[in-house]
């Protein structure tokens, strides 16, 4: 049952972008019928992928968090607290596959960056950066004042990168809200404030902001790592020859790069809640198997996801987008804005995030 309304959910997100992608690669970019047929089977892949991997994270992952927030709160431990957020936000940004995807383009496009590096400074950031906002949880700091002097800070430091790593930084800071980072960071902190506030007999008005928090930090990293490595340049060349190259992809030319990748991002974070659960949590048997459970279909989910993703979303908006490019440009923008609505309502995070609310608000926010 749970199954089949994650379908559904999804189903009604997604079939929206797949009908309009279909109408507008018609009107603007007619293509053979051939690949508008593997375009729909992707979008098939994606609502699979989607529902399973939705179905993962109710089961193992976000209760996971939410313990792991609870137990490390429970020991009114600082140190404690520090160590863990900041290891788990660098696990689960490391691993993240929207980051992967985001490094690999950069540096495609810019032979002077080094992705490992850029993927690690970004790691590292967004590890400091969940530690400061559970830290801001656990002592009350407004979060209007901690984002305020964040971004005045960050807006600074762009004074002095290369205007590309601006936009570099800013879209990693996108990236790192992705399907494994989201969850495990507010399911962490859901579980830090909703203890430690019952501990102290105060409302739980803390109860969000810790990914908002969480996304300064890649933006410091790489501009951080911009500046260290004097990194710049034009990438329009390389640009033009990756789009290029992006048309070429079929449905199932990554399918075993995605086996690769996916389970190379899952096992340590996968590894992390092992040694939780040995040193801290002890969880029951029964949920170490819904633990075991989630991952799983998380993996699989993952999989089917970026295969449909990578292999015909991707190569069709592309083409798509090299189309709009050539229209007037309120045109263009029209599209832009329609695209942008319709893609946010298959975004997993997204809808991990929707369903937080509505359980946090008991029901009243939707």
């Amino acid at each position: 049952m749970a199954f089949l309304r994650q379908l559904k959910e999804v189903s009604v997100s997604v079939l929206p972008i797949v009908a309009l992608v279909t109408i507008f690669t018609l009107l603007l970019t007619p293509l053979p019928f051939s690949e508008i047929a593997e375009f729909w089977a992707g979008g098939v892949f994606v609502i699979l992928g989607l529902a399973i991997f939705l179905l993962g994270i109710d089961i193992g992952l976000v209760p996971t968090g939410e313990r792991i927030g609870s137990a490390v709160t429970m020991k009114r431990s600082i140190p404690l607290l520090i160590a863990v957020s900041a290891v788990l936000g660098f696990a689960a940004t490391f691993a993240e596959p929207d980051v992967r995807v985001l490094v690999n383009q950069v540096a495609a496009l810019n032979p002077a960056t080094n992705p490992d590096s850029l993927l690690l400074m970004i790691s590292v950031g967004v590890g400091i950066f969940v530690t400061l906002g559970m830290l801001r949880a656990v002592f009350h700091i407004s979060l209007k004042v901690a984002l305020f002097i964040g971004y005045a800070a960050i807006l600074a430091v762009c004074a002095f990168i290369p205007d590309v790593f601006v936009a570099i930084a800013f879209d990693s800071s996108g990236a790192t809200t992705g399907p494994l980072a989201v969850p495990f960071i507010m399911s962490l902190g859901l579980g830090v404030a909703s203890t430690h506030n019952s501990q102290k007999g105060k409302e739980n008005n803390d109860t969000f902001g810790f990914v908002a928090m969480a996304s300064l930090g890649p933006i410091v990293a790489v501009a951080f790592h911009s500046l260290v490595n004097n990194a710049g340049g034009n990438m329009t060349d390389a640009a033009s020859e990756a789009s290029a190259g992006a048309l070429q992809v079929g449905l199932f030319d990554t399918a075993l790069e995605q086996l690769s990748s996916v389970g190379s991002s899952l096992v340590p974070l996968f590894i992390f809640c092992i040694v939780l659960q040995i040193l801290l949590l002890k969880l029951p048997k029964t949920q170490m198997i819904r633990l075991i459970t989630g991952f799983v279909l998380s993996y699989v989910g993952l999989v089917l996801f970026f295969i449909g993703a990578d292999g015909a979303f991707i190569p069709i908006a592309t083409d798509l987008g090299g189309a709009v490019s050539a229209l007037p440009a309120w045109a263009a923008v029209l599209i832009g804005m329609v695209f942008g609505a319709t893609a946010v309502l298959a975004e997993p995070a997204v809808m991990v995030l929707s369903e937080q609310v509505e359980k946090a608000s008991q029901g009243s926010i939707k």
